[in-house]
């Protein structure tokens, strides 16, 4: 999926080498031109290439004639199956993935996204070692299936650990909101605003964005892993963000990797 499509996403794709065999849903916060204004060229690319496979659009439902419309000088494509969504804890499926809104503080129909697979369960490798359970055994065990091993009766439940679910956060455009950390809870990544980071570059009110400090205590307080920010004001180079963020981390116990939209790769294990 596509989080947002930006200005120049399509050249992105071609620049990073991405593949879209796989592009299954593209999902838009706001109705912003900056998160936007990608979206017709990236869908006339695909028209022209005679796609066919089903893309969801997911949006808040506020904005559905702006995505009419841009779907319109776009060559209205018919592979697009329009899901707009309320901006508050509604979920829908792609593939296998779960897709679920959430308000956020911003000007106009606004929604961040929460993103998560079906539980993974696990085995306890380092306890079947112990036990001397033979790794034949082990699919067996994983798929919870009664065992005898040597006259030895076998409780598969025993050797499970807690089901693993990945969870992705995104928060598009925001200011300071009470739910937030609430939403970003246990995230394996979370992708937050990260607008300013002085005091006297704050925001507006018509169009509140989050400092760089309060990304790192919405991240903090929820337990975050992995935190890549996003909407990053070009007032300041990568260099001074980066100065900004060690200072930060010196006073944040709360071990997390922070990631800048850069070349980077973010393993989620």
């Amino acid at each position: 999926m596509i989080l947002d499509t930006g200005p120049g996403t399509i050249t992105e794709i071609w620049r990073r080498g991405l593949r879209l065999r796989g592009l299954s849903a593209i999902l838009l916060s706001h109705g912003h031109l900056d998160h936007l204004w990608g979206l017709p060229p990236l869908l006339w690319f695909l028209h022209q290439r005679d796609w066919h496979h089903e893309i969801q659009i997911i949006h808040p439902l506020g904005i559905k004639s702006t995505v009419n419309q841009l779907i319109q000088i776009s060559g209205k494509p018919t592979f697009l199956k329009l899901c707009p969504l309320s901006h508050e804890s509604v979920t829908c499926s792609v593939g296998k993935l779960i897709v679920e809104t959430f308000s956020v503080n911003h000007r106009g129909p606004s929604c961040g996204f929460i993103i998560t697979e079906p539980p993974k369960h696990r085995l306890d490798a380092k306890k079947l070692e112990t036990d001397g359970i033979p790794k034949k055994h082990w699919s067996a065990i994983a798929q919870g299936k009664s065992l005898k091993i040597a006259s030895k009766r076998i409780d598969s439940a025993h050797y499970h650990l807690t089901p693993r679910q990945r969870k992705i956060v995104y928060t598009g455009d925001t200011g300071p909101s009470p739910q937030l950390a609430e939403k970003t809870k246990d995230a394996d990544l979370l992708i937050i605003d990260a607008s300013w980071v002085y005091p006297q570059w704050e925001p507006p009110d018509t169009a509140p964005h989050l400092t760089l400090r309060q990304a790192f205590e919405i991240a903090h307080q929820g337990n975050v892993t992995n935190v890549l920010l996003t909407h990053l004001t070009t007032r300041l180079s990568y260099a001074e963000y980066k100065k900004a963020i060690k200072e930060l981390e010196k006073e944040f116990t709360h071990s997390m990797s922070i990631f800048l939209p850069t070349e980077e790769k973010i393993e989620i294990n």
